[in-house]
């Protein structure tokens, strides 16, 4: 599993990531972790990397967590978030962006057992994302926001629920990919 953890404090970054991995040593699980220490940083490397989850620190020097957690909607609808902070005040504002958690610092290994099992839940309920380079960049997509493609000047026009976009995978691609169901588009990246 690849989390990321956007938290600008050193501390805290450490503190969480040592919690996490020996959460997932108890469950026998790979873990992956990518820390950001903003909220710029993060959305910079989530044009290119997929990641099965994101826990963001709400209080952050520009972009505060609760408006990154908005724009991550924005791309991708079904990746679980959650929220880590000293802050009661923001636990509602969770509900608004479909948060499956919300830990309250200082951060208890009890809290972090009961965010991963909500996240581990959440990403066995969620349909795989699909990952494009457009000609408009990265998308992150899932079979069923696909309305129909079609082939035009040696690339093909995605129609789906956001937009429209222009891909470099050919149709007959398309066609195989979407042929064998959402089992083989699962966790499937097509970048051309």
């Amino acid at each position: 599993m690849k989390i990321a953890i956007v938290e600008d404090e050193k501390i805290h970054q450490d503190y969480l990531a040592a919690m996490l991995k020996g959460v997932a040593k108890d469950y026998g699980m790979v873990l992956s972790l990518r820390v950001f220490d903003s909220a710029e940083a993060f959305l910079f490397a989530f044009e290119e990397e997929k990641v099965d989850a994101v826990l963001l620190d709400i209080q952050l020097k520009t972009m505060n967590g609760y408006a990154l957690a908005e724009i991550i909607r924005q791309r991708d609808k079904n990746i679980p978030l959650a929220f880590i902070t000293g802050i009661k005040d923001y636990v509602f504002e969770g509900y608004n962006v479909d948060a499956c958690g919300y830990i309250l610092k200082p951060i208890k290994m009890e809290s972090v057992y009961q965010l991963m099992n909500k996240i581990i839940k959440k990403l066995s309920s969620v349909e795989k994302s699909l990952i494009v380079k457009t000609k408009d960049g990265i998308i992150n997509l899932y079979e069923n926001d696909i309305y129909y493609i079609e082939s035009a000047n040696h690339s093909t026009i995605l129609h789906i629920n956001k937009g429209s976009y222009v891909s470099n995978t050919k149709l007959r691609e398309w066609e195989y990919l979407v042929s064998q169901g959402p089992s083989k588009l699962q966790g499937t990246s097509i970048l051309y």
